[in-house]
């Protein structure tokens, strides 16, 4: 008996779902063993690829941190010199959130340094044909002097609940700071982080990078990054926006060099009821400090004509940190 064609499809057709279904059960059968055994199908560890993009991720997340924190930090900042007291509930709500910050910076920091060993592994694997290291790498991240500067600097904050009043002599006059000032300054520091982030985001995204670097033995990192933006009218954008972000940071600075704190009503120190802390005596004269003198706008205006090199000389430095500030903006403008 001959068949029909039609029959005969249908029977191939529905084999062929059988064939498909019971290999689809064997790969799926077969995957659930090597997961198991801890063997998986495709290890992202020995990927160089995927490796650099979870490092890319880790970079991102500590600069978000960084960010993040340095806002609250600025607040507590803001806060004190508004008159605000130490012990009230919003400013160490802040604190907290900073600390929160601090941490999940301090891990991400951890999370691209292994990442990057891990990477360094492959590529040796890749270049020199050495078996390939699947050992642990936080041993070599904790050895790192990199590693731990970052943590160093990344860690300096002003936690809750804690405060203290640092009293200093400038220019024969008394002047005292806050620890959330210093604070505030210390965290402004973590902006490099977000350089980082830019610089291994452009330098990950260079097409062919893997294969240049592997034939040339040639290092494609932020120096690199430097010289091509160093051209033409892209290069006149990068002066000017990292001119930008250095007038911001350093009138940020001078501003909370020249800010006297035993104005404020949290002060308890009692070296702020001598004469020399009410009253400043520069160049010869008297006057009284006052921190309105010196709000954000007044020190940017300086370090823009600093930096510019024109110096009208309506606002003068009167503390030794405050000159430091305004030499660096001269600096600035030379370079």
């Amino acid at each position: 008996m001959i068949r029909p064609a039609s029959h005969l499809s249908q029977a191939q057709t529905s084999k062929k779902h059988r064939h498909k279904s019971l290999h689809d059960a064997y790969v799926k059968c077969l995957q659930h063993v090597r997961e198991r055994r801890g063997l998986r199908l495709h290890d992202w560890r020995r990927d160089k690829v995927a490796v650099q993009e979870r490092a890319l991720a880790a970079g991102r997340a500590a600069a978000y941190f960084a960010v993040i924190g340095l806002a609250f930090a600025i607040y507590q900042n803001e806060y004190v010199l508004g008159g605000g007291m130490p012990s009230d509930v919003q400013l160490n709500l802040a604190k907290l959130a900073n600390s929160l910050c601090t941490v999940g910076s301090v891990a991400a920091v951890f999370r691209r340094y292994s990442l990057l060993i891990r990477l360094k592994r492959i590529t040796r694997h890749c270049r020199n044909l050495v078996p390939l290291l699947t050992s642990p790498t936080w041993p070599e991240v904790l050895i790192d002097p990199h590693f731990w500067l970052e943590v160093f600097i990344i860690g300096i904050h002003c936690p809750p609940y804690v405060t203290e009043e640092f009293i200093t002599y400038s220019v024969d006059n008394i002047i005292m700071y806050r620890a959330e000032t210093l604070g505030a300054l210390a965290n402004s520091v973590r902006v490099f982080l977000v350089l980082k982030y830019f610089r291994d985001r452009w330098v990950y995204a260079l097409p062919m990078r893997l294969t240049i670097e592997s034939f040339t033995d040639a290092k494609l990192d932020g120096s690199y990054m430097f010289k091509t933006f160093s051209h033409g009218w892209r290069g006149i954008a990068t002066i000017i926006i990292l001119w930008c972000l250095c007038v911001i940071f350093c009138g940020y600075w001078y501003r909370a060099a020249e800010t006297q704190a035993c104005s404020l009503p949290s002060a308890v120190n009692p070296l702020c009821q001598h004469d020399r802390a009410k009253t400043w005596t520069l160049y010869g004269q008297e006057f009284e400090p006052t921190n309105s003198n010196y709000y954000l706008w007044h020190s940017l205006w300086l370090v823009l004509i600093t930096s510019l090199t024109i110096g009208y000389g309506d606002i003068a430095p009167s503390t030794y940190y405050g000159r430091v500030v305004a030499v660096v903006s001269i600096f600035l403008g030379l370079a």
